[in-house]
């Protein structure tokens, strides 16, 4: 952590933090301001802090996790010319931008120690729009459900969405799967069925971590830690030639760990 210690301290680097939090009180305000900030290096700063943050277990990871928090925070994915950074940094092919934002945004606050913030951050959230591609259409659909894990509003409202949106890809499954993997020889099959089984596991993990947020407990599973670890490390291991994917794995461990830690603390 050394390192990005010394490139926080360059002149160019402060300003561009100065400039991006200013940006984002003053579009909290609904206050006119000009930003002379570069939202290209916005994003790429934003983009080296979050996956140091998340390949570093030091000390001082609370401290850039606010830091990488606030950098997100300030990008406002409404706004095309944002966009189009956001996607170019951290995009990902078949994944929505603005869920791919809110999922970046929210795992980082977790790691912040700002659940109770990005409660609030996430209620601009709604789901984007469902792609024909299955495996697309599972990573999204997965996604959103991670948000409203994490948002958790009006009671158990968000919990129940999260439930509805897994059942759906599941009642799904049998319209979609073969049709998806028939279009690929026999050896990229292959491959493509290792990633949807990587899928498959992930989307287990999170139906156990909701069936854990509405039960406490009265959960009737394993232990959940350990589920969640099992479930990643296989969906990681069939994963393992796209390494992009085995990054987002690792947000999901993460976050959903979190989440069942603060609900046990508040018990």
């Amino acid at each position: 952590m050394n390192i990005i210690s010394s490139i926080l301290e360059q002149d160019a680097i402060k300003s561009l933090l100065t400039e991006s939090e200013k940006g984002y009180i003053f579009r909290q305000l609904n206050l006119p301001y000009i930003s002379y900030s570069n939202c290209d290096e916005l994003c790429r700063l934003s983009f080296f802090l979050t996956n140091s943050v998340f390949s570093n277990d030091q000390d001082d990871t609370l401290k850039f996790s606010e830091i990488a928090y606030k950098l997100l925070k300030s990008i406002d994915i409404s706004s095309k010319t944002d966009h189009k950074s956001f996607s170019d940094t951290f995009g990902m092919d078949g994944i929505n931008a603005e869920t791919l934002y809110y999922f970046y945004l929210a795992t980082i606050a977790l790691k912040a120690d700002k659940l109770i913030s990005i409660k609030i951050d996430l209620k601009q959230f709604v789901e984007g729009k469902t792609s024909d591609n299955w495996k697309y259409r599972i990573l999204n659909k997965v996604l959103e459900a991670y948000l409203l894990l994490v948002r958790k509003q009006d009671g158990f409202s968000d919990i129940t969405k999260a439930f509805s949106i897994i059942k759906d890809l599941q009642q799904e499954q049998q319209r979609y799967e073969e049709k998806y993997l028939n279009q690929f020889s026999i050896a990229d099959e292959l491959h493509e069925a290792y990633n949807l089984l990587s899928l498959y596991h992930l989307s287990k993990s999170l139906v156990e971590t909701a069936l854990y947020l509405r039960k406490g407990y009265d959960y009737k599973g394993d232990r959940l830690d350990a589920t969640i670890r099992r479930h990643i490390d296989i969906a990681k291991k069939l994963a393992e030639k796209e390494p992009r994917l085995v990054s987002i794995l690792t947000l999901f461990e993460f976050g959903l760990k979190t989440l069942c830690d603060c609900r046990t603390q508040r018990n």
